[in-house]
């Protein structure tokens, strides 16, 4: 017999109803003919026929104890039989509904569609599929010809919550003709849509196939003849039918070398922001529109473990939100500087209400954000308000100015604020703060010295800015406040700010913070903040300043900073001890100011320790003109807080560059025993002084260098 004879035999053979029935049966489990009569309810004469011809074709054989069993052949048939069985059940719908574009081996696999329901009617074909979207909890994956509008609500409220989507469309789509009837709020969806990461993005001439698909359920419809997408298919929610949709799907996103029958074709990244998707890791394109950039970051940051953000970004009035662990991060450097921008723009001034352009709050997360550059924000540009650890990292936040921007802080004027890492009362960040690298400049556009001009009366000490008329802003560089953990603000460059460059406030008694060599220029007005009686200050730490629970101090070292003012009544460095003497409350204690270079072209005070206990300063530089070089300054005790200062040891201070200024006017109206040493409204200037609270200091100081001893018991050696 030939080859053609026994497959057209094979043919007439399974042609048989009964013949394929009795078959499948044996498939199950083998059986006598008086089994498969009662079964089939026919005659042992009819059965025993066809189970001779089937015997006759090897699909079936005869054991020794009389029972009829199907051959490997016979398996083997039968396993190849759905492929026709399905395609012959819709003769009508494949006649009018071509599949030469699939894949060889996934017509030859149609049969794992069997389970799968047609339905021909479009209104029920299109309400199905979108219940899949509906239905999604983790994942949707789309081929069309190009996005569906008809599902955008849909698929947005599924982004929503968190189902992520892969979205393959023709190359040859073009929404121009849809976008120009979309209503503006329709149009920003669209274009959120079609950039956020969650919905992953390809191209490809994949032949007008439309399939969706989900991790329930799958909905799936042939081109007509023409390649022209129709809209009735086939929907399952068998796994066999998911699965093929699921390795179909696969082919067409993976496999695009040898795409359709031999043909070779690179999917092209056209007209999309989603570059890549690679283990826990997304990279976000910015397309400078507020309405879609804001968004599109927080869609990333909800739901990607690593964040890389590329181009511009701005995220008009929003926040952007950190609520899990995440390294966001910006893509590449260009002569040290970022390349990716960030803004945040249109805020209402001035502003009641804290406005953040990033926020992290939430427990028990370690958050890094590094390599991104900050060109505008309101009141806070990067804030931390719970959390495990974060680490903010080589990032550049820049200002041309601070006018027209910032909250309004009671009596206080306008505060604009670079980094705030700032616990909850009780303390947050148990491990790591780390602010390291970045580089901050409030004053880019700082022409005439920070404010609008006054004739030259802003040269004088005596000048103050209007704040509560919004003549100008307060601005704050970097602040760590009710840290549990260690603290590590190291290497950063802080241009341009009026107030506290670096501030460390209320941290807890196991908190170890560490301010080591930052660089602190500034050639702007300071603003005297908050009714300091300095312009501003370099470096300020205290260890209560408004916490309403008691703080017992935390560990403290300043070491190798060099700070750089050329404006009028600067501080350096500052250590206070309890500014509002919540009962409790402690000084800060046994902390280390060593190494620094201090520069003040014609400041106020070098270094000043205020009501503080224990601290070695030692090998630290003052130089240009100041009132003081050095301060260690005590207080009136207050609701039973010591708040003297003893047992301070000041040595190896460099003041051979250092001018002291006479005193004048301005010195003379404020003594106090805290600012400015005197009496009888005549003040008192030195390299070193030590007020009426301090007791029990060590200071080595040279023989031409004058200080002012009114201290108890305080140890002065000249060298």
């Amino acid at each position: 017999m030939s080859y053609s004879e026994k497959f057209y035999d094979l043919l007439f053979e399974m042609s048989n109803e009964y013949r394929h029935e009795i078959l499948v049966s044996l498939s199950l489990n083998r059986k006598r003919i008086t089994d498969l009569s009662k079964e089939f309810n026919l005659s042992t004469q009819e059965i025993s026929r066809h189970i001779s011809r089937l015997i006759n074709s090897d699909l079936t054989r005869k054991d020794v104890e009389a029972y009829y069993n199907i051959t490997e052949y016979g398996k083997m048939i039968l396993t190849l039989l759905p492929e026709f069985e399905y395609t012959s059940k819709h003769s009508e719908y494949f006649s009018s509904h071509t599949s030469s574009i699939l894949p060889r081996e996934f017509i030859k696999r149609i049969g794992d569609l069997s389970n799968s329901a047609l339905i021909d009617n479009v209104l029920d074909f299109l309400r199905l599929t979108e219940n899949i979207i509906k239905d999604a909890e983790e994942r949707v994956w789309i081929l069309v010809d190009q996005f569906p509008l008809n599902y955008l609500d849909t698929i947005l409220n599924s982004l929503r919550h968190g189902v992520k989507f892969k979205l393959i469309e023709s190359t040859k789509r073009d929404f121009n003709a849809e976008l120009q009837t979309l209503a503006a709020e329709e149009s920003s969806a669209l274009k959120h849509a079609m950039y956020t990461p969650m919905i992953q993005q390809k191209v490809l001439d994949h032949g007008g196939i439309g399939l969706y698909l989900s991790e329930k359920a799958c909905s799936l419809a042939f081109p007509i003849k023409d390649g022209q997408t129709d809209y009735i298919g086939f929907i399952s929610d068998d796994e066999s039918s998911l699965q093929w949709c699921i390795d179909l799907y696969e082919r067409y996103w993976e496999d695009t070398a040898s795409r359709l029958e031999g043909q070779v074709d690179q999917i092209e990244f056209e007209d999309t922001r989603i570059a890549d998707s690679y283990g826990g890791s997304i990279i976000v394109e910015g397309t400078d529109d507020p309405t879609v950039d804001a968004k599109i970051i927080q869609d990333a940051v909800d739901n990607y473990d690593e964040v890389i953000l590329k181009g511009s970004f701005n995220i008009g009035t929003s926040t952007i939100y950190i609520t899990r662990s995440i390294t966001l991060r910006g893509e590449g450097r260009e002569n040290d500087i970022p390349l990716t921008r960030l803004k945040k723009q249109g805020w209402k001034f001035p502003s009641t209400d804290y406005e953040y352009l990033m926020l992290i709050e939430e427990h028990d997360i370690e958050v890094t954000i590094e390599n991104l550059h900050f060109t505008d924000w309101n009141n806070v540009c990067i804030g931390a308000g719970q959390g495990k650890s974060v680490y903010i990292l080589n990032n550049r936040l820049t200002l041309n100015n601070i006018l027209g921007r910032g909250i309004r802080f009671g009596n206080w004027g306008d505060q604009v604020i670079g980094i705030l890492v700032a616990g909850e009362e009780e303390g947050c960040f148990p491990e790591n703060v780390v602010v390291k690298g970045n580089f901050l400049d409030f004053g880019t556009y700082y022409m005439l010295g920070g404010f609008r001009p006054r004739l030259g009366l802003e040269n004088s000490p005596d000048f103050r800015p209007n704040l509560l008329s919004h003549e100008n802003c307060v601005s704050h560089g970097i602040i760590v406040k009710q840290i549990l953990g260690k603290v590590r603000i190291e290497n950063n460059m802080v241009r341009n700010l009026n107030a506290f460059c670096i501030w460390a406030m209320d941290c807890k008694e196991s908190s170890e913070v560490l301010i080591k060599d930052n660089k602190i220029i500034s050639g702007v007005y300071g603003k005297y903040a908050v009714n300091r009686p300095y312009a501003g200050y370099g470096i300020l730490a205290h260890s209560h300043w408004e916490a309403s629970i008691p703080n017992k101090g935390y560990s403290l070292e300043i070491i190798g900073n060099q700070i750089d003012f050329d404006k009028v009544n600067f501080c350096g460095i500052a250590v206070h001890g309890p500014i509002e003497g919540v009962k409790g409350s402690v000084k800060l204690n046994d902390g280390v100011i060593k190494d620094n270079d201090i520069h003040l072209e014609d400041g106020s005070v070098g270094i000043l320790l205020y009501c503080c206990d224990g601290f070695e300063a030692d090998n630290n530089r003052v130089s240009g003109k100041a009132y003081y070089g050095l301060q260690v300054i005590g207080a009136e005790k207050r609701r039973n807080i010591d708040l003297s200062s003893n047992m301070n040891l000041i040595e190896n201070i460099d003041f051979s560059e250092l001018e002291i200024k006479n005193p004048d006017a301005y010195s003379n109206e404020r003594i106090n025993n805290q600012t400015f040493a005197g009496h009888d409204n005549q003040s008192d200037t030195s390299h070193v002084w030590l007020n009426i609270f301090s007791k029990h200091n060590k200071v080595r100081i040279k023989v031409n260098e004058k200080i002012i001893d009114e201290g108890e018991d305080n140890k002065i050696e000249y060298i």
